[in-house]
C-alpha cells in the first residue's frame, strides 16, 4: 500500500487510477480544521509554479468548507512553507465541501468528495472553474486521499488531473469565511 504523498507522487498514473477506483469517500468531519500539504501531479503545475500547495478545512454555519495556501515551490522532499509565512498563511480559492452520492444527477466520481470552487465567491485565477473530487487511499485512513481536479468551462468538464493531500498541521487561526 501507499503510504505517503511522497510515494504517490512517483507511482505511474494507471496505478492513480486503481487506487482512486478502489478509494473510498472520506467523511468531510474529518478534515475539519486540519491543513493537508498538497501536490499537483501534471508537469505543467510546476512551470505555473503551483504544483505545491496547501488545502485547509473548517465549518461554517453548519456546512463544510476548504481554502488553498500557496507555498514555497521546489523539489517535492523540501519543506512544505506557506506564503506570506506559516503563521499568517494567505488563504485563497475557497470551496464547498460536499460528499457525492451514488446516483448524481451531473454523473461524477460516485463515492468522492466535491470540491466545488464555484459555490465560493472565488475570481477566476483563484478557482472558480474547479470541480475537485477525492478519495481515501486506504479505507479508514483520513490522512492521505487522492483527488482529480476538473476544469469546468463553459459548461463541459475538462480532462481531470492528478493531486494528492496528506494531512499536515492543525489550521493555524481561525479562517474568515468569504463573503
Amino acid at each position: 500500500m501507499t503510504s505517503s504523498l511522497e510515494e504517490l507522487a512517483r507511482v505511474p498514473k494507471s496505478e492513480l487510477t486503481a487506487l482512486y477506483d478502489a478509494g473510498t469517500q472520506p467523511e468531510p468531519a474529518s478534515l475539519v480544521d486540519w491543513e493537508f500539504r498538497g501536490y499537483n501531479r501534471p508537469f505543467l503545475t510546476r512551470v505555473g509554479g503551483f504544483q505545491k500547495f496547501r488545502k485547509g478545512f473548517y465549518r461554517h454555519e453548519g456546512a463544510f468548507w476548504g481554502y488553498n495556501i500557496n507555498v514555497v515551490q521546489g523539489a517535492l522532499e523540501r519543506p512544505w512553507s506557506s506564503r506570506p509565512s506559516d503563521d499568517a498563511p494567505r488563504r485563497f480559492g475557497f470551496f464547498s465541501v460536499r460528499p457525492v452520492g451514488p446516483r448524481e444527477a451531473e454523473g461524477r466520481e460516485p463515492g468522492s468528495l466535491l470540491f466545488n470552487y464555484a459555490d465560493a465567491k472565488n475570481r477566476l485565477l483563484e478557482g472558480s472553474f474547479l470541480r475537485d473530487y477525492v478519495k481515501l487511499v486506504e479505507a479508514g485512513n483520513p490522512d492521505l486521499l487522492l483527488g482529480k481536479a476538473y476544469s469546468s468551462i463553459a459548461g463541459a468538464e475538462l480532462m481531470p488531473t492528478w493531486f494528492i493531500i496528506q494531512r499536515d498541521r492543525p489550521a493555524p487561526t481561525p479562517v474568515v469565511h468569504p463573503g
